[in-house]
């Protein structure tokens, strides 16, 4: 693999999102020619996954997350913010969960962090890094195509809310902050089916192609 050293990450963004395009359409074109699925050795669905987990592992936090806005009004394109207003609209079915407190100014404040662009390509990759995926169905007896994937990613902290800001545990703090501090688990999971995944692999290839971003 030749490549710029400057440019790599650019490279490697650029290269995976057309490996996958070509797999994509050669198993297109052998199905239009109606060939048996059993004879079609090349599998769009596994080069996806496979995409999608090295674009979002390669993302690391001081490199990439700086130029993103917090806000809940960036938008990376229709597609994701179709499955971020679908994500949000499923919490009762479970589909999405967030127990994250907001990060801001380097702390978290007693608030619960919103769901947006930045904050979903960060637990996603989280997720992936740590292997905390699973695909969709999870049962041994079902059999068929997958459907989708579980991403969770978890953190723990110990400490205590203090004026809407969080104090961390330590050997300095009081008796007293030391018997208000407790253990608080944050925990994220989202559940998404392959077009969603495919739609935020292309999104996020987007975010990531400008060599001048990076």
């Amino acid at each position: 693999m030749y490549y710029r050293k400057d440019m790599f990450e650019y490279d490697f963004v650029q290269r995976t999102k057309r490996n996958l395009e070509v797999i994509e359409e050669h198993v297109k074109s052998l199905k239009e020619q109606k060939i048996p699925s059993i004879e079609i050795r090349a599998y769009e669905v596994t080069q996806l996954i496979n995409s999608f987990l090295g674009l979002l592992v390669l993302i690391r936090d001081d490199k990439y997350f700086e130029f993103l806005p917090d806000d809940a009004s960036f938008n990376i394109g229709s597609h994701a913010s179709e499955i971020l207003s679908s994500i949000k609209s499923h919490k009762k079915e479970y589909r999405y969960h967030n127990s994250y407190y907001e990060y801001r100014n380097h702390n978290y404040i007693e608030k619960t962090e919103e769901l947006t662009a930045k904050s979903i390509i960060l637990r996603l990759r989280n997720s992936l890094a740590h292997g905390r995926f699973s695909f969709v169905p999870q049962d041994p007896g079902d059999t068929g195509e997958i459907e989708g994937f579980s991403f969770a990613d978890e953190y723990i902290i110990r400490g205590f809310f203090e004026d809407g800001f969080f104090v961390k545990w330590n050997n300095n703090l009081s008796t007293e902050n030391k018997s208000k501090s407790k253990r608080h688990t944050m925990k994220w999971t989202v559940t998404l089916n392959i077009d969603e995944i495919r739609h935020l692999f292309i999104e996020i290839c987007g975010i990531l192609d400008n060599p001048m971003e990076l």
